[in-house]
């Protein structure tokens, strides 16, 4: 067998199990994207304590359409709306995984929602620090 996939259609979901008595919440957020079709690049702009992680790469069938990239939650920025090709909402799935600098977790966690066909909106609970998101909307045959 091979160990690489599809770019154009896969998927990257990040699970991530820290050390909960000594991390800070921003040591829990870990960006993952594709570098090529058989590697990833893992980033997390905390460090101290141990992360364990959980990848799972999901490549779809020909008729599924995934879009991809990334954007960033800038200092002073807290939600952000991100163009996309055309989908139809009822059919499309949104994942995204993201790093953070700062520690609170329930200000610094993001919430991502196919705002409409045509956008994604990205939102957290304040506007200090840099957010990086890698960002996947899978659009499912008719």
């Amino acid at each position: 067998g091979t160990n690489s996939v599809n770019l154009s259609k896969s998927v990257i979901k990040v699970k991530a199990f820290p050390n909960l008595y000594a991390a800070t919440s921003s040591q829990f957020y870990l960006m993952v994207r594709f570098v090529s079709n058989s590697a990833v690049m893992v980033t997390r702009r905390s460090t101290g304590v141990a992360l364990e992680f959980e990848l799972e790469i999901t490549e779809y069938e020909s008729d599924v359409a995934i879009q991809s990239g990334t954007t960033n939650l800038s200092d002073g920025v807290a939600r952000l709306s991100v163009p996309i090709n055309s989908v139809n909402r009822e059919k499309s799935e949104l994942h995204f995984t993201f790093n953070t600098e700062r520690s609170g977790e329930y200000l610094h966690n993001v919430i991502g929602t196919l705002e409409s066909g045509t956008s994604i909106n990205f939102a957290r609970g304040t506007t200090s620090g840099l957010t990086q998101i890698q960002w996947f909307v899978v659009t499912h045959p008719s």
